[in-house]
């Protein structure tokens, strides 16, 4: 029947969709207000990438509790700047945001992530539902740096062998 072809083409958009976020290392989470409280609280969703990205599972990400999220995952140096982002972002001062910061992965490396986020209000101001992603791009901030250092090695030679190298 036609019901039973759009769910089954509903799974396959949804499978095509979860390879195409693992294949870019994003995933996504996603707040709906509960128009039933009054401070308008509602459950958040994460997807199974935003685990995988962090190496965790969803119950030991805590990705609830924003200060013992920052405290155990975010990098010490960009703790701070992230706490007030997700603080401005929750308390409602800030409707969208785009950050970048590292955080310690339990594998022991470092790694660079970018979080992009927008809530959507409606025509009263009041908040409909929230979403954002999270990108890690740790291993283009790498490529970035190796390109970096090669293009500093590359001047320094020149210099040190007296070429010049000019553009037109």
């Amino acid at each position: 029947t036609g019901l039973r072809r759009s769910a089954l083409s509903m799974r396959r958009v949804e499978r095509q969709l979860r390879r195409a976020y693992r294949l870019a290392r994003l995933g996504y989470w996603y707040w709906e207000s509960d128009a039933s409280s009054e401070s308008g609280d509602g459950e958040i969703r994460i997807s199974d990438e935003i685990c995988e990205i962090f190496g965790v599972s969803r119950e030991a990400l805590n990705w609830d509790d924003t200060e013992a999220f920052c405290a155990r995952y975010v990098y010490p140096e960009d703790r701070e700047m992230v706490s007030k982002v997700f603080d401005d972002f929750e308390a409602g001062r800030m409707d969208n945001y785009t950050i970048t910061y590292r955080f310690l992965h339990p594998s022991g490396e470092v790694h660079s992530v970018r979080s992009v986020s927008e809530r959507i209000r409606d025509e009263h101001g009041r908040p409909l539902y929230g979403i954002g992603v999270i990108q890690d791009f740790t291993q283009i901030k790498a490529a970035e740096e190796t390109l970096q250092r090669s293009e500093y090695q590359l001047r320094r030679a020149q210099r040190v062998a007296k070429l010049y190298c000019w553009h037109t």
